[in-house]
C-alpha cells in the first residue's frame, strides 16, 4: 500500500518564503545582536524502542493487521540555527531495526523528515515555535500484503519547549508537540519527550544549548494516526515508546 501527499503550489511557497523574510526582518534585528554566530550540531542516538502496528481496512475485521515490534531504536539529526533565538532547520534519519514474527512477517521501519522551526520571540520560561514539516516514513516487510510501503506528508505543528536548570551541571528539558495540519488531512501525531542532558561546556540558555557537545538520556511517545481514502478505506494507528542515549558532537 502507497499512499503520497502532494507537495503545495510554487504560489503557496513563494507566500510561505516572502512572510518568512518579513517575520525576519520585523523579529530577528533586536535578537541577532545578541549573538553573531551561527550555530550548527550532529546528534546521534540510539536505544531500545517498542512499536505498536494497527492497520484496520473497511471496517472488516479479516482485513485487520498488527504487529508488535521491539528492538534496536537509532536516529541521527542535523541542525543548524540561521537567526539567533528564533529560527533553525533540523533534518533526521531514524531505523528501527525490530523483528516481528507476528502472522510471518518481518518488519523494518525507516523514518526521515526536515523540519524549519520558527519560535515565537520572548515566549519563555516556556518556548513555543511552529514547525513546518517534510516527512516520510517507509516499512519493509517481507509480505507485500502488509504494512504501510510509502508515506509522504507536509505538516505543520506547534511545539512546546521547557528547559530547567540552565546554568547547573545537569539539565532537564520537555517538549509536546501536536501536528495540528498536514496537507490533505491523512497524518495526526501527538509526541512528547523527556531528556537529561549532561553539558560538556558551560550551559547556556535554550536555544543554544541544544547546539552544545553533551551526552543525555532521552525518553520519548508517540501516538501517530494514518487515514488513507484511496481505493480502500484504510486507517493506522502506531504507538512508539523509546529510551535512548544520545551524544551532540
Amino acid at each position: 500500500m502507497s499512499v503520497s501527499i502532494s507537495i503545495p503550489s510554487s504560489k503557496f511557497l513563494a507566500s510561505l518564503a516572502l512572510s518568512v523574510c518579513v517575520l525576519s526582518f520585523v523579529f530577528s534585528r533586536p535578537l541577532y545582536a545578541e549573538s553573531k554566530r551561527t550555530d550548527a550540531r550532529l546528534e546521534f542516538e540510539t536505544g531500545y524502542g517498542t512499536y505498536r502496528y494497527e492497520e484496520s481496512r473497511d471496517n472488516q475485521v479479516f482485513l485487520d493487521e498488527e504487529a508488535d515490534l521491539a528492538g534496536i531504536d537509532t536516529k541521527a539529526t542535523i541542525g543548524f540555527m540561521f537567526l539567533p533565538n528564533w529560527m533553525d532547520f533540523h533534518a533526521y534519519g531514524r531505523y528501527y531495526n525490530p523483528i516481528s514474527k507476528k502472522g510471518g512477517n518481518t518488519t523494518r521501519v525507516i523514518e526521515m523528515a526536515a523540519q524549519l522551526a520558527l519560535r515565537v520571540p520572548y515566549s519563555r520560561p516556556m518556548d513555543l515555535s511552529l514547525v513546518v514539516e517534510q516527512y516520510q516514513m517507509k516499512m519493509h516487510t517481507n509480505n507485500s500484503t502488509f504494512g504501510l510501503n510509502d508515506l509522504y506528508s507536509t505538516s505543520w505543528y506547534p511545539r512546546l519547549e521547557f528547559s530547567l536548570g540552565e546554568g547547573g551541571g545537569l539539565e532537564f528539558l520537555m517538549h509536546i508537540q501536536y501536528t495540528a495540519y498536514t496537507f490533505q488531512g491523512e497524518r495526526k501525531e501527538l509526541e512528547a519527550g523527556l531528556q537529561f542532558r549532561v553539558p560538556k561546556n558551560t550551559v547556556v540558555a535554550f536555544p543554544y544549548n541544544l547546539f552544545q557537545s553533551d551526552f543525555a538520556f532521552k525518553v520519548e511517545y508517540s501516538h501517530t494516526n494514518i487515514d488513507i481514502d484511496l481505493v480502500r478505506d484504510v486507517h493506522i494507528r502506531i504507538r512508539r515508546l523509546s529510551t535512548k542515549l544520545s551524544w551532540n558532537f
